[in-house]
């Protein structure tokens, strides 16, 4: 396909850091959490979510970890598209 993601292996090939920017933003609204919130849950300041939501910087691998529980998603989803 051409959205970047292999769908045999489920592997990503293009990484796009404006996609994951995206999602991340969007799995945190999921969750009804403010940029604040976020950034407290995962450990982070909110300037670097801020930056983090905007594709400036990307983020840690460690808050991919963090995501499940901060926000009720799949971190693969945030990384990748699928599994949400």
């Amino acid at each position: 396909s051409g959205d970047g993601v292999n769908e045999e292996r489920g592997t990503v090939r293009d990484f796009s850091p404006k996609q994951l920017a995206e999602r991340l933003r969007l799995a945190r609204e999921h969750a009804g959490l403010t940029q604040r919130e976020f950034a407290a849950g995962v450990g982070y300041s909110r300037r670097q979510v801020i930056a983090w939501e905007r594709g400036q910087n990307v983020p840690p691998v460690q808050i991919f970890t963090r995501l499940r529980a901060v926000c009720n998603v799949d971190p693969e989803w945030v990384l990748t598209g699928p599994g949400l």
